[in-house]
């Protein structure tokens, strides 16, 4: 206890000698912007030299794809809100008020499903897509329409796991990307 006052203490010190104009939140975001603290359920990052992987790609790559594919991928089972103005942004949907949406659709129940596509997902993730919910709940859902939620990524943290076991209107799917190339390469 002694040595976390001592360092709490110098800390402090330290912000106040070089950083006084800092909230004690800024210099603690700037400490680990400087040193990049590695957090214990950070995921581990990926060392593999199997042929067998794919090298993951940028989340808007994923989002053209599933874009492309929306039918196919959700099997009919979901299609865009609003096709016309989803179809010029790939499936991007804009509420000019808390931010864009990566898709927004209606299930076959005519219930409205936020889709928030990551690479990495945390309980960070699940913040982001009960934000849109609640203004879709404001600002789109009819009477007895439900709003539904759906984090999909390579992985998540075991943050958003507990997060999750007490948000049953929002659901984890897992992404995998395969890819064949038919007949032959001479």
């Amino acid at each position: 206890m002694e040595l976390y006052l001592r360092n709490n203490y110098l800390l402090i010190d330290t912000k106040n000698k070089y950083a006084s104009n800092l909230s004690n939140d800024e210099f603690a975001h700037l400490l680990y912007k400087i040193f990049e603290f590695k957090k214990a359920d950070d995921p581990e990052p990926r060392h593999e030299e199997d042929e067998s992987n794919i090298e993951a790609l940028e989340v808007q790559h994923y989002q053209s794809l599933i874009h492309r594919n929306f039918n196919h991928i959700f099997r009919r089972k979901l299609e865009y809100y609003d096709p016309e103005r989803q179809n010029e942004k790939s499936g991007h949907f804009d509420t000019q008020e808390v931010g864009i949406m990566d898709f927004l659709a209606i299930d076959q129940n005519k219930d409205l499903v936020v889709i928030e596509l990551k690479r990495e997902s945390t309980d960070r993730t699940l913040g982001q897509i009960l934000r849109y919910m609640g203004w879709v709940n404001k600002n789109l859902c009819k009477k007895d329409q439900k709003i539904k939620g759906l984090i999909i990524a390579e992985s998540k943290d075991n943050r958003l796991e507990y997060a999750l076991t007490v948000t049953p209107n929002v659901t984890f799917r897992r992404m995998k990307l395969n890819v064949e190339i038919e007949g032959s390469t001479s």
